[in-house]
């Protein structure tokens, strides 16, 4: 009587670990980039619900209500990825006074991202009382770790005050902003 062994021989276990090692590093580069995708919509979706709840502050108080970016988390100024600051702006000059009411505060995002808004002129978005914004209207961009135009992500704000992903429409892989050019990254 024959007795079969189980098992697996040392050449077919360096084979088999051979072939796993080489699926990894064909794997590696897509999932990371998939990762960096989902930080980067992460980031932009994290936005865009301090943009809705200012929305929904200034209809709700019936005033003006800001949402700017902020470094030190006490005020207007920096860059979007150091954090931001919602308050009742109660001049409407877009900048955060004492004794205006501070309604979020939200400190730094991950530094290897950018994050802008495309009103270069005004560091803030202002909603009134009826959920419009106060004579503005653009692109609020995310863009990625690699900086990749293919990788950015926006969110369209109307001066309606309504708000809308930024998608591709001529199918070349890079959304566009609210002008309908290739949203760029730094």
């Amino acid at each position: 009587m024959i007795r079969k062994t189980l098992g697996f021989t040392l050449i077919e276990l360096l084979v088999t670990i051979a072939l796993l090692g080489i699926l990894v590093a064909l794997a590696s580069p897509s999932f990371i980039s998939l990762l960096s995708s989902n930080r980067t919509t992460s980031y932009l979706q994290e936005a865009t619900g301090a943009i809705r709840y200012a929305r929904s502050e200034a209809i709700k108080r019936n005033r003006v209500v800001t949402i700017c970016a902020s470094a030190n988390q006490a005020s207007c100024g920096g860059n979007w990825q150091q954090g931001w600051i919602v308050f009742g702006d109660a001049n409407a000059d877009g900048a955060y006074t004492i004794g205006e009411t501070m309604l979020q505060v939200r400190d730094t995002v991950n530094t290897d991202f950018s994050m802008t808004w495309s009103d270069a002129s005004a560091g803030f978005i202002q909603f009134n009382g009826q959920g419009y914004t106060v004579d503005q209207r653009g692109t609020f961009k995310v863009c990625g770790e690699d900086n990749q135009a293919s990788g950015a992500r926006g969110l369209i704000i109307q001066s309606s005050g309504t708000l809308r992903f930024a998608s591709d429409t001529d199918s070349n892989s890079i959304r566009e902003d609210i002008l309908g050019n290739d949203l760029t990254c730094p």
